[in-house]
């Protein structure tokens, strides 16, 4: 729309700045947890091993530790700029094919992944008992009941039930959540489009909704802070 002998002349421009100072969307901070620590690369190569097994070869230890990390945001364990406790109720997350979003979805809610929470949180003194978080998965193959039912699960999410849907090209534009507080990218988007089609999602309005939280989860800062994007 920048070519101005088809689309005219640009006569007025309002900013993301503006939408935020004038109440039209929230303002957003990014999450990176870091899990670095030799516990997580070992719960990350057992998953990765499990997979294998069930012979998921798309899978590695470094989704894997992504996965870590998206869980326990989704638990509760990232801090803010005050030490706060950033709670996260619903988030959906952003796999690029159907094998992975739906195996890493089964396994961020296994037992032993559960277990590796509670003594991560524990190990860096974190107060509280983690979230109980549920993820569940969904592609182009779910029906319409579904994924309405699935909308309606996150609305109705609270930060000690958060809810997490893992999906695959599905919950990009047009999806009508304002409850919803958090997007999480578990892999690159190839797309600068389909990155802020899905930003948008956490980005609308709704009654006690302060932030849009952006997961960007990785497996290289020691860091555990939300942090203002640039």
């Amino acid at each position: 729309m920048d070519d101005e002998s088809i689309f005219g002349v640009e006569l007025y421009r309002r900013s993301y700045h503006d939408a935020v100072d004038n109440e039209w969307l929230c303002d957003y901070r990014i999450i990176a947890i870091g899990v670095n620590d030799a516990a997580a690369f070992e719960k990350a190569n057992r998953l990765a091993s499990i997979a294998r097994a069930d012979s998921i070869k798309s899978l590695k230890t470094a989704h894997y530790l992504r996965g870590l990390s998206f869980a326990l945001a989704m638990s509760g364990a990232t801090r803010g700029e005050e030490e706060e406790p950033v709670a996260i109720a619903s988030c959906i997350g952003f796999m690029n094919t159907i094998e992975k979003s739906s195996a890493m979805a089964r396994s961020l809610c296994e037992p032993e992944v559960r277990e590796f929470i509670v003594d991560w949180s524990k190990k860096n003194d974190l107060d509280g008992n983690p979230a109980n978080y549920q993820f569940d998965h969904l592609d182009a193959g779910s029906n319409v009941t579904a994924r309405q039912q699935a909308l309606q699960e996150l609305d109705q999410a609270s930060s000690e039930n958060p809810r997490g849907v893992l999906n695959v090209g599905i919950f990009g534009e047009g999806t009508d959540s304002p409850a919803l507080n958090a997007v999480a990218f578990l892999e690159p988007r190839k797309s600068p489009i389909d990155v802020i089609q899905a930003v948008g999602r956490a980005m609308r309005t709704s009654p006690g909704k302060k932030f849009g939280y952006i997961n960007m989860s990785n497996s290289d800062s020691p860091e555990c802070r939300s942090r203002d994007m640039a």
